[in-house]
């Protein structure tokens, strides 16, 4: 997938102007920073909740001492973590010596990527989470993973960057909390900001976690009184 992907960027930038936002070699490292955001976002906590639902299993989550959100918090950080040590780090490596990539990042932009991949990794994991819990009126949740995949791929600039977007999309962007996942960490990696910027994107992006927290707080609460279990 992202040997295809950077084939296609690499074919545009050859027919086009695509290169006035960013350069052929910032495009490939947005591919493989995108990857690796992919990898460590990744939430199958809507599907999981569903199936709980259906085998009645839910119950006993219920009754665990450790709070269900941090639970499947936990437990997606796991599955994550060993994707990416052992499955994007090695093609990142690959990647990176068969397009000679030379990455230039400064310390201080490299710990604000940092700062901003943590915010990122949040409302990622907050938006998959409420979705996932609205399966709790709808009984189901089987589709959840294709509409949930369908809008980060659209909203989140992570195939393609915001950059390329037309005005309109732009602005519908602009107004959701998914560029903060994808887009705006990696244009931080890329040094496409100045300090001021940044800084008030991390800001914006504390302020998404705690809205997203709020919401997930609220829905929870009404899960709570209405736990409607099959099977078991």
């Amino acid at each position: 997938m992202i040997f295809i992907q950077i084939s296609v960027w690499i074919a545009l930038f050859k027919e086009s102007s695509a290169g006035s936002a960013a350069t052929l070699g910032q495009m490939i490292i947005y591919v493989l920073i995108s990857s690796f955001i992919f990898n460590i976002t990744r939430s199958e906590a809507g599907t999981k909740i569903g199936e709980k639902i259906d085998k009645g299993t839910i119950i006993t989550d219920f009754t665990k001492p450790i709070h269900f959100r941090n639970y499947m918090f936990a437990e997606d950080a796991g599955n994550n973590m060993f994707q990416v040590l052992f499955i994007f780090f090695p093609s990142f490596l690959f990647f990176s010596f068969f397009y000679r990539l030379q990455i230039s990042i400064t310390p201080l932009n490299f710990m604000l990527f940092i700062v901003s991949l943590v915010f990122a990794v949040l409302i990622s994991f907050f938006i998959k989470f409420i979705i996932g819990l609205f399966a709790f009126w709808l009984e189901t949740s089987w589709y959840f993973p294709f509409i949930v995949g369908a809008i980060f791929e659209l909203f989140s600039g992570s195939t393609i960057p915001i950059w390329y977007y037309p005005d309109w999309l732009v602005q519908i962007c602009s107004y959701l909390p998914l560029r903060f996942i994808f887009f705006e960490p990696i244009s931080i990696f890329l040094g496409k900001y100045t300090l001021t910027q940044t800084l008030l994107l991390l800001l914006t992006q504390l302020f998404w976690v705690c809205i997203l927290f709020c919401i997930e707080r609220f829905v929870w609460n009404k899960v709570q009184k209405r736990v409607i279990v099959h099977g078991g």
